[in-house]
Order: structure tokens, then sequence, then C-alpha cells
């Protein structure tokens, strides 16, 4: 074995990094942090409804007035959230499969599959 190699472990769970962790954090622990405030002004709460599909009834412009923003700093925030979420979950798919190139076939799937369980055809 040599003796400079050595496997980089998330702070967080301790579980073995991928090479291009972001965040130095494991996928697993970026999915069960995408909710979590990342600096003291954040207020993920405000549009997570927008990520999971549970707004219908409420507005972007009910979430500014609630957050003291901007209705287009509101749809910053969704869009930012929406793509954080969808990089970890690429990376986490990246860890069940063992060609990279199988990754956008396997969410083509768990969408269908999401969509499915959702009602939506």
């Amino acid at each position: 074995m040599n003796e400079f190699a050595s496997t980089e472990r998330c702070p967080a769970c301790g579980a073995e990094l991928p090479a291009a962790a972001p965040q130095g954090l494991c996928p697993r622990c970026l999915l069960l942090g995408v909710a979590a405030p990342t600096d003291p002004g954040d207020d993920p709460g405000g549009t997570k409804p927008w990520l999971t599909g549970q707004s219908s009834d409420r507005t972007q412009a009910d979430a500014a007035c609630q957050l003291g923003l901007r209705d287009g700093a509101v749809r910053v925030r969704i869009h930012r959230l929406r793509r954080r979420f969808r990089e970890l979950v690429k990376a986490e798919i990246a860890q069940t499969v063992q060609d990279p190139a199988e990754v956008p076939d396997e969410l083509r799937h768990l969408i269908a599959v999401w969509g499915a369980a959702r009602g939506y055809r």
C-alpha cells in the first residue's frame, strides 16, 4: 500500500469522500443538509416548498413578504436551491453506478418513479 495515499473522510459521518466532494461532505450528508441554513441570513425554509412541490397554497410573493425580500430575490433562492439539490442528487446517484455515463439514465429513471408516485404521468 502506498504510504502517501490517504482516504479523505466526511467530517459529518466519517464516510469515504468521492474525488470531487462538494463542500467537503459526502453526498448523503449533503442531501440531509440541503434544507439546513448555510449562513446566518439564509432561510431555506421560506423557499423549500418550491423544491418539494408543496407550494400550491402560497405564492412566491407571500414568501418574499414573509422573508422580507423582493420577489426577484426569492426566485433566485428557489433557483439556487433547485440547482443545489440537483447537484446533490446527481452526486448521490454517481455513488451507485459503476460508469459515470449511467448517471443521466439513472436520474431519468428516478424522476419517472418519483413522478409516478406523485400521480404524474
